[in-house]
């Protein structure tokens, strides 16, 4: 229960140095950021803040696992999931994503619109 604390911990620290302009993006949020992402899916801005602070984190290098944004390889492994199965993956957690993938302050709407924009063209 420790390391759950801990993470959580973390997590709302990174959250509030985002709120105060001190969080440093990776380099690699810049394609998102000029809209130069493959995918055909647009996020509002709301919804892309909340990607950015919370899925982007794993899912634009593939760190702990996490299928990369719009590649085809990571994602064929999930290609015989519905839309429904990955959202229930998110919200209850899979393999090293924990149940909301981080994102505390997203609804289901927010996670569906984030499948969707990860997935893209691919499914």
């Amino acid at each position: 229960m420790l390391s759950r604390s801990v993470i959580l911990m973390c997590l709302f620290g990174l959250l509030a140095c985002e709120q105060e302009g001190t969080f440093d993006k990776p380099s690699s949020l810049s394609k998102v950021d000029e809209g130069v992402h493959p995918s055909k899916v647009a996020l509002d801005s709301a919804v892309l803040a909340k990607w950015q602070t919370s899925c982007a984190l794993c899912h634009i290098d593939g760190n702990g696992g996490a299928p990369r944004i719009q590649e085809p390889d990571d994602w064929n492994t999930r290609s015989n999931k519905s839309k429904d199965q990955l959202l229930q993956s998110t919200i209850e957690g899979l393999n090293n994503m924990p149940p909301l993938g981080y994102c505390m302050a997203c609804e289901e709407t927010d996670f569906v619109a984030m499948i969707d924009f990860m997935v893209g063209d691919l499914k």
